[in-house]
């Protein structure tokens, strides 16, 4: 076995890679972080997605082992595995399931739908709330006491600040200032308290000072760090308490969609710390890794952040146990549809799966498919773009189809069909036109069904916070007020009809509504701030009815006091 190179720059990597013509993966292998220490090196007053030129720590590259992440089917028995090449004199092994070409009988027809009741619930418990009430299911009253408790003990305890206090409300309007920043960007986050016309916001300015604001953020905290050194062995440590109580409170109202999606998050991140991934192929290619499940229309119901080689006693592969940590919210199995890709799928995950009552359907790669006897894909490419070829596993009732598209893609399920066939447009290149092709019905459902994460994602990137910290774990704070952000967005358009508002305008109400809670009040830090505006701008019903910092309006017409037993006219 060869030693891996390591190289202290990337593209120093990224040449021996194609220089050696080698097939493997390059690794970011940056320091361990200090449990007791937040902060790096890094400039946090500008916004937006920093230009990095190369990684921080050192890169490593693997052309002989696997990361134990990358491929599961390293953790499968070695009696599942296709042989690359037959040796002279071997004769041929008979497939270890019973699979023939016929169409799919299951034991039992699918099951309906029967989450309606939990759908109803939901409209029943959100019926004629406010964009702010439903965001404040989940950003909640107890992940405020989490984060003002922690960040006064931080601050107490750690950074020598005896008898500093903060108010809860200047947390609220922390929070929906970092909102703010995702629909109106600056350079810099001081810009928005600059005296320039063009820079400075007045509703910024007017809610909290520069200083009192920079100061929340360089003492903002969600853990005990005096319980560090118990927590080693926990990567997200840091972060722990806030993602545990925000999972809680994604799952209060229960699983309400019947097909449901589960693939993998990556949060941006270019520090370091020892989570840190380097994804080649993946848009954002450094960065954590969270595993997630969505629904359908992208509302997340439960993430979990991946938190490097555990011990596994039981031999399970890594996409067997992340698929069964999901779905450990769902309590009624049979109620669902799940979707994953062929980072998780294996014959033997599928018959699990069956045996747990869930309805799975998932891309597959060949050698975890139990040696199923489907046409080569060679022999599948020659033939015209839409031909397919099928098995049915008929002792554990598993279809798997390799279809020809614009290359060949295998899939599986443990009760999906092939027919009614669906018809796909394509372009083809002779004639110049989109042309008619056939689809089986399994690949239709699941390219229709699979999108809930990349939905979800997309719609975060759309406003996600501009702002940037220092410590490494400020990208996750700012994801998790983002994920709240987009399933309170999904639950108003759910219970108000999908053209009921736009996220744009949905994120405005919250911030607007947080960030008008300091208007009228004493600044904590700074220079003296301007008035109040009086003029007639937008409000919402959160503000205009919360009974603090009003001014009065001149009437045109004099009335009576409302009062019953007055009779003066004010």
């Amino acid at each position: 076995m060869t030693t891996n190179p390591v190289f202290k720059k990337l593209q120093d990597a990224v040449d021996y890679f194609y220089s050696e013509e080698i097939e493997g993966d390059i690794l970011a292998l940056p320091p361990d972080v200090d449990e007791l220490t937040d902060e790096e090196v890094l400039d946090d007053e500008t916004t937006g997605i920093p230009i990095v030129t190369d990684i921080a720590g050192y890169v490593e590259v693997q052309h002989n082992e696997r990361e134990n992440n990358s491929d599961e089917e390293d953790n499968l028995p070695l009696s599942l595995l296709v042989p690359k090449k037959k040796m002279k004199g071997e004769k041929f092994q008979k497939p270890i399931t019973n699979w023939i070409k016929a169409n799919p009988e299951y034991n039992a027809d699918p099951v309906k739908y029967n989450c309606r009741g939990i759908e109803d619930n939901l409209k029943g418990a959100l019926h004629q709330a406010s964009p702010l009430e439903i965001f404040e299911n989940f950003f909640d009253d107890g992940i405020y006491d989490l984060i003002w408790n922690e960040t006064i003990r931080y601050a107490t305890t750690q950074k020598n600040k005896q008898g500093w206090s903060i108010r809860k409300e200047n947390i609220k309007i922390f929070i929906g200032f970092l909102i703010f920043s995702g629909y109106h960007t600056l350079p810099s986050e001081r810009d928005y308290w600059s005296d320039e016309d063009d820079l400075g916001q007045s509703i910024v300015k007017n809610a909290l000072s520069r200083n009192a604001y920079l100061e929340i953020k360089s003492l903002i905290h969600f853990a005990d760090n005096t319980k560090a050194l118990d927590n080693r062995t926990d990567k997200y440590f840091k972060i722990r308490p806030l993602m545990e109580k925000m999972q809680t409170n994604f799952k209060k109202f229960g699983v309400f969609q019947e097909n449901l999606s589960i693939d993998e998050m990556m949060v941006r991140y270019y520090g370091r710390h020892s989570m840190k991934q380097f994804i080649r192929t993946k848009p954002i290619r450094f960065g954590y890794k969270l595993w997630a499940l969505c629904g359908e229309d992208g509302y997340c119901f439960s993430f979990s952040p991946y938190a490097g080689k555990e011990d596994n006693q039981s031999n399970t592969p890594l996409g067997t146990r992340v698929i069964l940590s999901m779905l450990s919210v769902v309590k009624n199995p049979k109620c669902y549809c799940i979707y994953f890709d062929n980072f998780f799928s294996s014959h033997a995950l599928f018959v699990r799966l069956k045996e747990m009552k869930f309805r799975a359907t998932g891309t597959i790669r060949e050698n975890r498919t139990a040696r199923c006897p489907v046409q080569p894909t060679k022999e599948l490419e020659r033939l015209p773009r839409g031909s397919y070829d099928f098995r049915f596993d008929t002792e554990n009732k598993i279809l798997v189809v390799k279809w020809n598209d614009n290359k060949c893609v295998s899939i599986a399920s443990n009760f999906d069909t092939i027919t009614p066939m669906a018809t796909v447009t394509r372009w083809n290149g002779k004639t110049k036109s989109r042309m008619p092709i056939q689809q089986p019905r399994i690949i239709f459902n699941y390219n229709q069904y699979m999108g809930g994460v990349d939905h979800h994602d997309w719609l975060l990137e759309k406003y996600s916070i501009a702002i940037r910290g220092k410590k490494w774990y400020w990208c996750l704070f700012t994801r998790i007020i983002d994920m709240a952000m987009i399933n309170s967005f999904l639950l108003y358009r759910r219970v108000n009809g999908k053209n009921s508002i736009t996220l744009k305008d949905f994120r405005r109400e919250i911030a607007i509504s947080y960030l008008k809670l300091g208007h009228g009040r004493s600044v904590m830090k700074g220079r003296p701030l301007s008035l109040p505006s009086t003029s007639k701008t937008y409000v919402p019903d959160n503000v205009r009815l919360d009974e603090v910092g009003h001014f009065l309006e001149k009437r045109k017409n004099q009335r009576r006091c409302q009062y019953p037993s007055c009779k003066s006219r004010p």
